[in-house]
């Protein structure tokens, strides 16, 4: 992971976590330091969490996961074509790993939300 993209995921995680709307103008430092989301497993694995226990977001989705052999696939009930897959994990599992799946998510839920 560069630079760029620990403080690109940092802040998307951090607006996903619910922390108030990620200000531009913010220094980097705050979201490469304060944010501990890529090397910290506590920090982490709050909103891995808050990933697989999802119920209904504030768009009145429903949300569901499965966990199988194959991997982890998280889904909205209301539309089939809004799947998101994740790849099992084989071996030791990096925090780099993790967070990686976790700022995916995001991208790809908030692309999805804009479209409900």
């Amino acid at each position: 992971m560069t630079q760029e993209q620990i403080i690109e995921g940092n802040k998307l995680i951090a607006e996903f976590m619910g922390n108030e709307k990620v200000n531009r103008n913010t220094s980097d430092d705050v979201y490469l330091h304060y944010y501990k989301y890529h090397y910290s497993w506590d920090w982490l694995m709050s909103s891995w969490l808050k990933i697989l226990k999802w119920g209904v977001d504030e768009h009145g989705v429903q949300w569901t996961q499965e966990l199988t052999q194959d991997g982890v696939f998280i889904s909205a009930n209301r539309n089939t074509k809004c799947k998101f897959s994740v790849f099992a994990f084989r071996g030791a599992i990096e925090i780099k790993d993790v967070w990686y799946l976790v700022v995916e998510f995001i991208k790809w839920y908030n692309s999805k939300t804009q479209q409900l």
